[in-house]
C-alpha cells in the first residue's frame, strides 16, 4: 500500500536538485505528488505505479512513474496560469491528492486510500 502522500516542488539543478515539501501553490506551478509504496512488512516496493486522483475545484487523474528501490514514486500536475487578462488558469481552492490504485508485479493493492491536501491560491 501507500504509506505516505506528500506534495511539493523540485528546486535546483543537477546535484543540487532537491524536493521541497509544501502544500501551497500558485496557478502555473508544477505540483509534484510523491507517494511511498510499502509491502505488508513495511518494506519498499520497487517498480510500483500509483494512480492519483486530484479532487477539488477541478479533477485530474495522474499516473506516477515506477517507484524507485526506496519505494518512492511521483507524478506531476502542471497547473495553468491565468492569461494576461487574468482569465482562465487552474481554479484556486483546496484540493486533495488521493491514491486510487497501486500496481506492482507480484503484489496486490490493499485498497487503502492515502491522501494529502494542498491549496492553489
Amino acid at each position: 500500500g501507500v504509506s505516505l502522500v506528500e506534495t511539493g516542488k523540485w528546486t535546483g539543478k543537477g546535484k543540487n536538485r532537491q524536493f521541497v515539501s509544501t502544500d501551497l501553490f500558485a496557478p502555473g506551478d508544477a505540483i509534484v505528488v510523491r507517494t511511498r509504496v510499502l509491502d505488508a512488512g513495511d518494506n519498499p516496493v520497487a517498480n510500483a505505479t500509483v494512480e492519483i486522483t486530484i479532487g477539488g475545484p477541478e479533477t485530474v487523474t495522474l499516473n506516477s512513474n515506477p517507484s524507485a528501490g526506496d519505494g518512492w514514486a511521483e507524478a506531476t500536475w502542471q497547473t495553468q496560469s491565468p492569461n494576461k487578462k487574468g482569465q482562465g488558469g487552474t481554479t484556486p481552492g483546496l484540493y486533495t491528492a488521493s491514491t486510487t490504485n497501486v500496481t506492482a508485479s507480484g503484489y496486490h493493492w490493499d485498497g487503502v486510500t492515502t491522501s494529502a491536501e494542498f491549496t492553489v491560491q
